[in-house]
């Protein structure tokens, strides 16, 4: 192949497929494998992703790896964040609280009125759904960062906003920031209350949202 004319370089690459399970008998075989057909290539190999870059020191000295999700500054092993694994997360959603408003026990919230409020409390929606890639599986409890303070989601998630619990004595004010994941929330803390990995979700964030890259 390296012969043909329209060819300039070939590489022999590969893909770990259990890399983010740390000690898994796999993931070795599949290194010893590698190793066994790159002795006898010419030229750049590569099979590190995020998870064998991190995890395992026999990819240390590849030519190559291709971190994805640790261009995010994000985990790739569950139950570990980014900022444990010494990498700065970059991604930072947030909205605007609109409104607010008191909610009585036993009032309904959101489409189906799937929520049924336990005691008097406040009301708070934020300008985001899953329009903007906040998506309908985030379940009520799913923690919301406000105020220094985390609130839970509460019914379903609309395409353009979701429904917060301020807590009875709530002092925020419409035009208060909520942060979705970010700063003080980690994307690796809320992924599991929608039943997703965290690269799930920052990869379905829509470009309808003002972007903002954080140095």
């Amino acid at each position: 192949m390296q012969d043909c004319p329209s060819v300039s370089e070939v590489r022999l690459m590969s893909h770990l497929a259990s890399a983010d399970e740390p000690g898994n008998a796999a993931t070795a075989r599949q290194l010893q494998i590698f190793a066994a057909m790159a002795a006898k290539f010419p030229g750049p190999v590569s099979i590190a992703n995020s998870a064998g870059a991190l995890d395992w020191p026999p990819l240390h000295g590849e030519v190559w790896i291709r971190p994805g999700i640790m261009l995010f500054g994000l985990s790739p092993f569950a139950g570990k964040s980014g900022a444990e694994l010494g990498l700065k997360p970059v991604m930072q959603f947030e909205a605007r609280l609109i409104a607010r408003k008191p909610l009585a026990k036993g009032s309904l919230v959101g489409y189906g009125g799937t929520y049924t409020v336990p005691t008097d409390s406040t009301l708070g929606i934020v300008s985001a759904g899953y329009g903007d890639g906040y998506t309908r599986h985030f379940r009520s409890g799913t923690p919301v960062l406000i105020n220094g303070r985390r609130v839970p989601l509460i019914g379903n998630v609309s395409m353009d906003m979701l429904a917060v619990d301020l807590g009875a004595d709530a002092s925020d004010r419409v035009g208060d920031v909520a942060t979705l994941w970010g700063d003080g929330l980690p994307v690796e803390e809320v992924a599991p209350w929608a039943n997703a990995i965290p690269y799930d979700l920052v990869c379905g964030v829509m470009n309808r949202e003002a972007s903002e890259i954080i140095s």
